[in-house]
């Protein structure tokens, strides 16, 4: 089973949450409600599962796109236009972004650890510039 959540709140707040979730140990049932045994005999149990579905924004100068999608995603994703279920246009749409270009230059990447993470590109907003021709970032 399950559950999608959404959560809001000051942070230490929010992790406070999700780790006593993730402490939590529950009974592993068959369908017909008997309790599974271990190999020992005992009752079964399984940890909660807290997985965080997430979405991030990152801000950054408009020259390093091809920078930060090098080393977020290196070729990756650009022409897949579905993030689970529901369309990455629907998404866009809602965070006023546009697709990704493909043309980008990433020939450099920084170090990051992406080590068990799965990252799926969704979408590009392009800043506004002031009178002086500063990107407001």
């Amino acid at each position: 089973m399950h559950l999608y959540i959404t959560t809001r709140g000051i942070k230490r707040h929010v992790d406070k949450l999700i780790s006593d979730l993730g402490a939590q140990y529950l009974p592993l049932k068959m369908p017909d409600g008997k309790a599974v045994k271990d190999a020992r005999g005992m009752d079964a149990y399984v940890e909660l599962a807290v997985r965080p579905v997430q979405l991030w924004e990152l801000v950054f100068p408009e020259s390093a796109l091809g920078l930060v999608m090098k080393t977020v995603k290196p070729n990756y994703g650009l022409d897949k236009d579905t993030l689970g279920g529901l369309k990455k246009s629907v998404l866009r749409k809602a965070l006023g972004a546009e697709p990704i270009p493909k043309d980008l230059d990433m020939s450099t990447t920084m170090i990051v650890n992406k080590d068990n993470v799965h990252i799926e590109p969704i979408g590009i907003r392009k800043d506004t510039w002031n009178k002086d021709g500063l990107e407001l970032l």
